[in-house]
């Protein structure tokens, strides 16, 4: 299938997936959600991207909802997990130079250098009612790599930091730097021949180590739960604008844009934006000034490939055709420079993940694409995915994959049916994406070291 797919009700539920994809979708229970999402108050559209996966609450992930009309709808938990994003640096540090007992001293410096509660952690010192206006603004150009200008798309809305609580906010700055509920990655690069690079700022190079710092700010989420999201449900019940089925079962709830708590609820999500792309450039810089310590071999300058954000809500409520526009593990495929730059899809803790290109038909999703892999894995493996590894077999990539995973650093379990579920899933989504003509792979990016923050609840409360 190279086109998408618009079903009920009224054409607003709209897919962007292969045919196998399609199918899957279609017979899930992901199906009935979206078809209820679509009927909702001033849905004009619901968009779903080859990795659409369930979430505990609200609107899965993978999937884009834009509300229309002269008051549209604010659905907080189209997007409950706003400000995430990925801030994608090829490090210039050839891997390969490190023996295994050193690739394990660089890792445990980086867990000590990032981890919430670790006592060797020093909170940067920011500005923290300036980060929450102005987000990596504030903070000026990266201290360990460069950054194009234009690599970095945070979004243009200012924050509102008087919006949260002080003592909120001082937590926020004592625990900037680290990647409280969330990762970081390190992969190895391995372009892959088949498929053309973007520019030379794009560009890694085989064996290069590649970061990348995955966080939000869990912490305004969290103080937006009982400030925001309970008074939100309460209110939509007490008008009747969606049916408490909804909003017990799937926890789908809203208020027009002109309600104040859906004014509070965009404030609070563009004050958090600019907090995750802030904190994304800090913890960069911090990981970066470890790798350095270890005196790396280097094959290049340290350099952004990609920084943005796959949580968040554009609005236009100031407008005569107002629209809110959510996207869920969704980010921008193209971007402001030409040929454009990559983008970074995840995996798992320990798979591989992908850089892509856009491929000929990426304007169909308005240049759009996800950010990771589904959890459907089928029960066997579909024929067209066999040969549709790149230049390797699938199987050949499974144990290659494993091989890298086994020597690969993390503070994480390791569950193989869970490895095997992520990166078939991966395949699943690149192979739809190549299918449908929106994306192109071009390069595999294979597991070298992944930091997962366990603490948390650590993030509510400032350090003493």
């Amino acid at each position: 299938m190279t086109a998408p797919v618009d079903l009920p009700p009224a054409g607003r539920l709209r897919l962007h997936c292969d045919a196998y994809l399609t199918a899957a979708f279609l017979a899930s229970p992901l199906a009935e959600l979206l078809r209820a999402v679509a009927g909702l108050p001033t849905v004009a559209q619901v968009e779903v991207f080859p990795d659409i996966a369930a979430k505990t609450v609200g609107v899965p992930t993978g999937v884009v909802v834009t509300t229309q009309g002269p008051d549209p709808m604010v659905l907080p938990t189209a997007v409950p997990d706003v400000a995430c994003g990925f801030a994608v640096i090829a490090t210039g540090i050839d891997a390969r130079a490190w023996n295994v007992g050193q690739a394990r001293e660089v890792f445990a410096d980086i867990t000590t250098a990032i981890g919430v509660t670790s006592p060797t952690r020093r909170a940067p010192r920011i500005d923290i009612e300036q980060v929450l206006t102005e987000g990596a603004a504030a903070l000026g150009a990266p201290d360990r790599y460069l950054a194009h200008p234009a690599l970095t798309e945070q979004p243009p809305r200012p924050g509102h930091p008087g919006l949260l609580p002080a003592g909120l906010r001082r937590a926020l700055a004592d625990h900037a730097g680290s990647v409280a509920g969330h990762f970081i990655s390190l992969y190895t690069a391995h372009p892959l021949p088949t498929t053309a690079h973007a520019g030379d700022h794009a560009t890694v190079v085989e064996g290069e180590l590649v970061l990348v710092v995955h966080t939000g700010a869990p912490a305004i989420r969290a103080w937006a739960y009982d400030a925001l999201f309970a008074p939100i449900a309460t209110r939509c019940l007490h008008l009747g604008l969606i049916g408490p089925e909804l909003v017990a079962a799937h926890q789908l709830f809203g208020l027009p844009a002109s309600d104040p708590l859906s004014r509070a609820f965009l404030q609070m999500s563009d004050t958090a934006v600019c907090y995750g792309y802030a904190n994304r450039q800090l913890v960069a810089d911090t990981v970066l000034a470890v790798l350095d310590s270890h005196r790396p071999a280097r094959i290049g300058p340290p350099r952004l490939l990609r920084h943005t954000g796959h949580g968040w809500y554009h609005h236009t409520p100031e407008r005569p055709d107002a629209m809110v526009r959510s996207g869920r593990g969704i980010q921008p495929l193209t971007g402001h420079q030409a040929p454009p730059p990559v983008t970074f899809v995840t995996g798992g803790e320990r798979t591989h993940a992908y850089l892509f290109t856009p491929g000929r038909k990426a304007a169909s999703t308005g240049g759009l694409i996800g950010h990771g892999t589904p959890m459907w894995t089928p029960r066997r493996i579909p024929p067209h995915l066999r040969q549709q590894a790149g230049p390797a077999t699938l199987a050949t990539l499974i144990r290659s994959v494993a091989a890298a995973a086994a020597r690969s650093h993390t503070n994480t379990a390791h569950d193989r049916r869970t490895w095997r579920r992520d990166l078939i899933n991966l395949e699943l989504a690149a192979a739809s994406l190549e299918a449908t003509g929106l994306a192109r792979r071009a390069a595999r990016l294979m597991p070298w070291a992944n930091y997962k923050e366990k603490h948390v609840d650590a993030v509510t409360q400032p350090r003493s």
